[in-house]
């Protein structure tokens, strides 16, 4: 097994190898000989002039408008004291940093995963 298999658990002639490659122009390279991007603009400006068979155009988009109305109950989910409390939480996954224990002696690889714990955000944003 070779050394970029053995680092990124899979095989060098995969979609992953090239989606973990340290040479990103190789996933470049990969989408641009591979892949067929084609937008509803660039269809339209592209083949949208001439018909081979049947006519199968897109709508033109046009924004509307939605009304409707928010009952008392659905409106007490963005009360103040709602939005307040959600904003207050800390999440443990945001804040790992916290619930170390200084007691335990941690290696220089430990050290440098906990120094970038505290570059998470302890708390929900809207």
């Amino acid at each position: 097994m070779n050394v970029f298999s053995s680092k990124h658990q899979c095989n060098v002639h995969s979609l992953a190898a090239y989606e973990k490659s340290e040479y990103p122009e190789d996933w470049r390279k990969l989408m641009r000989l591979y892949m067929v991007r084609r937008t509803r603009s660039f269809i339209q400006e592209n083949y949208a002039q001439t018909d081979h068979g049947q006519r199968a155009y897109f709508p033109a988009r046009l924004p509307k408008t939605a009304t409707f109305k928010i009952d008392e109950q659905y409106a007490k989910l963005y009360s103040e004291t709602v939005v307040n409390t959600i904003t207050a939480l800390k999440l443990p996954r945001y804040g790992l940093g916290e619930y170390l224990n200084p007691k335990v002696e941690t290696s220089k690889k430990e050290q440098q995963i906990i120094k970038d714990l505290s570059r998470r955000k302890p708390c929900l944003i809207f």
